[in-house]
């Protein structure tokens, strides 16, 4: 074989191995909205927003609502999807609804299980911590062990002036 041959092979399959290199990029998804500390309340709209690179434009994302159990190590458990293969807009209006709330609460937008990623995808994109209240139900709790109280006041101060 002729050395300028072989020489020119090792150079072309050097060149297309690091430029496949420097086009292979993964997919990745960060979450800008809502940080930590937020507290919202059942039937009040909140705004998912996420930042996308090297996504390709045609993947949607899923969005998830997840409880953390364990700082340590981290876990955390599915609790619901709030939109499968959503369009990767950057955005996502979210109401939470009764069965949402608690504490610990943290929005995911992952990376569309209904697309291939041949270079891959990073999908660990979890917000912080969030709060969902129930206000109506705990105001409906409040008023029926308010209620229930002032029954018992109430058969407390029967029973007293009976006494008499």
């Amino acid at each position: 074989m002729n050395k300028n041959y072989i020489l020119s092979a090792i150079v072309i399959l050097f060149v297309m191995a690091t430029a496949q290199t420097a086009f292979a990029k993964t997919a990745n998804l960060s979450i800008t909205s809502p940080l930590g500390g937020v507290s919202a309340e059942v039937g009040t709209p909140q705004t998912i927003r996420w930042t996308s690179s090297d996504y390709p434009a045609k993947a949607g994302v899923n969005i998830n609502l997840l409880r953390q159990v364990s700082t340590n190590p981290n876990k955390f458990e599915f609790m619901k999807i709030i939109n499968k293969d959503t369009q990767n807009d950057g955005q996502e209006i979210w109401v939470p609804a009764i069965g949402d709330n608690g504490n610990n609460l943290v929005i995911q937008v992952s990376c569309s299980q209904s697309f291939v990623f041949p270079e891959g995808c990073s999908s660990a994109s979890v917000s912080g911590h969030l709060a969902i209240t129930d206000k109506v139900n705990r105001q409906s709790y409040t008023a029926s062990a308010i209620s229930g109280i002032n029954e018992m006041i109430k058969k407390i101060s029967d029973l007293l002036n009976s006494l008499r």
